[in-house]
């Protein structure tokens, strides 16, 4: 009996410690993946928006001469559609509940550390 109560408290502190180590590297990794697609997300944005406003520029000047319009319109289309999209993909990076999604942090280190069917025989 005192075997099995020290084999299962010696057990549920390797748990607890595999379970801290996991947990402390996960928040580290999310804290990086939180900086990295805060970076990402405002140089994604500013570079799409600027080929978004230099494709639109384009198009405008080139739907000007009567001859290439439909060139003009095809650019154009393609600026708006650049400013679109890098919008909503600086909105969709930013998003939290993408992220937890994805990182699902709490539940990988229950998954790992075995916290999730565990059960105190006391």
């Amino acid at each position: 009996m005192i075997k099995a109560i020290f084999s299962w408290v010696l057990s549920y502190r390797i748990g607890q410690l595999r379970y801290l180590v996991v947990k402390t590297y996960l928040e580290a990794a999310s804290h990086f993946y939180k900086t990295a697609k805060f970076v990402f997300g405002i140089v994604f944005f500013i570079s799409l928006f600027i080929n978004g406003i230099v494709l639109t520029t384009f198009g405008i000047v080139m739907i000007t001469p009567i001859s290439m319009e439909a060139r003009g319109l095809i650019v154009l289309s393609m600026g708006v559609l650049t400013i679109v999209l890098s919008i909503v993909g600086y909105f969709f990076l930013n998003s939290e509940r993408m992220w937890i999604k994805l990182l699902r942090v709490d539940a990988v280190v229950k998954e790992i550390s075995g916290e999730r069917g565990r059960r105190s025989p006391f």
